[in-house]
Order: structure tokens, then C-alpha cells, then sequence
């Protein structure tokens, strides 16, 4: 599986993916729980590639996984300071202000 992913998700551009965490980072900053905020970035995002990762992501995280966790499962799109910083923020009660 993971081969699959690096072959579908290698065209996710580097603007894209900061365009991504900054919205998720506003909307979680604003109060907005993770699922909402979750299913707004589902509705706004037009890459299919892109929205495929996030509709997982959200799949992941409605199961019980954790959002580093479900985040780690694309180690080609989100480096590991990324999912590192994503652990400490869940620890820490600030996500939001650890991906900003």
C-alpha cells in the first residue's frame, strides 16, 4: 500500500500542502473540532489526490486513530517535523499553534 501511495500522492505540490495545514491550523485555532474542521477542508479542496488523503485522514481519525497516526500514513506528503510537531500538539492540547 504504501508504494501505491507514494505513486498517486508524488503530484501534491509543496503550495498545496501549506495551503492545507494553514487552514487546518486556522480552523483548529478558531475553536472548530478536528472533524469539523476536517470535513469543511473536504468540501473546499478541488485536487482529487488531495482530497482522497484528507477524506482518509478523516476516516482514520472518526475510527479512534489519532491524528498524528492517521497523518503518518502519507510519509511522502507530510515530512516527519510535521508528524512530529502534530504528536507533541496532541500531548500538549495545542495543535493549532504547533502546525501554524
Amino acid at each position: 500500500m504504501m508504494l501505491k501511495t507514494s505513486l498517486i500522492f508524488n503530484k501534491i505540490s509543496h503550495k498545496e500542502i501549506v495551503k492545507f495545514t494553514m487552514g487546518l491550523s486556522l480552523l483548529l485555532y478558531s475553536r472548530v473540532s478536528i472533524i469539523q474542521a476536517f470535513e469543511l477542508i473536504l468540501k473546499q479542496t478541488k485536487n482529487e489526490k488531495s482530497k482522497e488523503i484528507v477524506k482518509n485522514i478523516l476516516k482514520e481519525i472518526k475510527s479512534g486513530s489519532s491524528l498524528s497516526k492517521s497523518f503518518a500514513k502519507y510519509p511522502d506528503v507530510f515530512a516527519d517535523i510535521f508528524i512530529t510537531n502534530l504528536k507533541v500538539g496532541e500531548e500538549t492540547g495545542e495543535i493549532a499553534e504547533l502546525i501554524g
